[in-house]
């Protein structure tokens, strides 16, 4: 109750017009001009609405300083809902006055229609196999230098 005493003193006067301000404000969801939201939605803005919001929670009523907290939260959403929104009726309009991807694509859908073999694929199948693995190989000409190491391989240095 002290606390509440407290605010409604002549010398807190100020406190209470901005604390009534706050409500005003939370409570009827003003939005934001477009140079505020622009300065809020940047890092300088963010750190300022965090100065202030910090400056009142421990200088000021404790009272003001949760309302504070309150409005810092809501501008910051706001800001940013206000850069969100417009950045989708950008989209919307865009996506209303240019064709859908559906309608450029159909006149190329009509030439993209493959035959079953490509002239590719005919070839690779005429071609003869490089090795012949039905017949028996013949056992190599040549042997290794260096005979088997026990899970070791011998390194060459140049």
């Amino acid at each position: 109750m002290k606390v509440i005493n407290e605010l409604f003193e002549k010398k807190n006067i100020g406190q209470l017009i901005l604390l009534i301000l706050f409500i005003i404000y939370l409570m009827y969801g003003y939005s934001l001009p477009l140079p505020l939201a622009n300065f809020i939605n940047s890092t300088l803005g963010r750190f300022v609405v965090v100065f202030i919001t910090l400056f009142l929670v421990f200088s000021c009523n404790p009272i003001l300083g949760v309302a504070s907290i309150f409005v810092a939260y809501e501008l910051v959403k706001r800001a940013m809902n206000y850069y969100n929104t417009s950045y989708q009726q950008g989209l919307n309009s865009l996506a209303q006055y240019n064709p859908k991807e559906k309608v450029i694509q159909s006149p190329f859908n009509s030439n993209n229609q493959f035959i079953p073999f490509t002239l590719e694929q005919e070839i690779v199948q005429k071609l003869t196999p490089l090795c012949n693995y039905e017949n028996n190989l013949e056992p190599p000409t040549y042997s290794p230098l260096v005979e088997k190491l026990s899970d070791s391989f011998e390194t060459l240095s140049s």
